[in-house]
């Protein structure tokens, strides 16, 4: 039971260092083969941020339950599990660790823990930088996310998050109930707004002040959040759940889950067995 490795350890196959690989939290599945996936090393440094439910993480001898707003950066070299729990979400950034070495970038030598708080839409902004970036030009995002690190509230005294007092957010949150209750193959986000009486103009605004995304990239989120759901507990092909979730085709589904993930359907089925 293991989740992609990433993109090995830094290089492109003509020596060249490749960049930041950011995937879903939901797909994060890491660890040695078992029942319960034991302690196994990475070569690259990864970023962990929970944003909904609750994430494991077991080291060697210890473990770790995150929240809502913790974040966990783990050095390339160490041994972890990771376990996502049932309607977990986040990120995961996965960084080779050869970057950090061809760009004299500094990220702590140790493992940090801590709460992002209010600082989590600078962190958003930063880790799709460093996603999009190429390799070359990766110096900047990487020093802003070092920044971020070393302004994290320790996760033993932080205090609690403040509420979100927009008045968009109970829209947004409409939204994603209205949209896990749907067929998902049968509706747009144009019929989910008239059916919320609003507009996509305004539904749009909402989920950008409520999750930092608009209303179409979260539809596509929950789409891949319900394909990593029926590959898991279902015997579904991949074809099937292409066209359950409203994908245009097999091969639509496919380009999306590997952007996504890292994997093909079936080799993330398969890594799940």
């Amino acid at each position: 039971m293991t989740s992609p490795q990433g993109r090995g350890g830094g290089h492109g196959r003509h020596g060249k260092p490749q960049g930041v690989s950011l995937l879903p939290l939901a797909t994060f599945v890491w660890g040695a083969p078992g029942p319960r996936p034991k302690p196994r090393t990475r070569t690259e440094h990864c970023l962990v941020w929970v944003t909904r439910g609750h994430l494991g993480l077991d080291f060697p001898r210890r473990e770790h339950r995150l929240g809502v707003g913790d974040l966990r950066y783990i050095p390339a070299g160490t041994a972890f599990a990771s376990i996502p729990m049932r309607d977990t979400e986040g990120y995961v950034a996965l960084i080779p660790s050869a970057l950090i070495q061809d760009m004299r970038a500094i990220l702590p030598a140790d493992g940090i823990a801590g709460h992002i708080g209010a600082t989590s839409p600078a962190l958003l902004e930063c880790l799709r930088k460093l996603a999009a970036c190429e390799a070359r030009e990766i110096f900047a995002p990487l020093a802003g996310l070092a920044e971020i690190l070393e302004g994290l509230s320790p996760l033993d005294r932080h205090a609690p998050s403040r509420p979100q007092q927009t008045a968009d957010r109970p829209l947004a949150e409409r939204f994603l109930t209205l949209a896990r209750h749907q067929p998902l193959g049968q509706v747009s986000v144009a019929d989910l707004a008239r059916k919320l009486d609003s507009n996509v103009a305004t539904l749009d605004r909402a989920c950008l002040a409520a999750r930092g995304m608009r209303a179409v990239e979260m539809l596509n989120k929950l789409r891949l959040e319900l394909a990593v759901e029926l590959l898991r507990q279902s015997n579904q092909t991949p074809a099937g759940i292409a066209a359950q979730l409203g994908y245009s085709s097999l091969a639509h589904f496919t380009r999306s889950f590997v952007a996504a993930t890292g994997r093909t359907p079936d080799a993330f089925r398969a890594q799940l067995c």
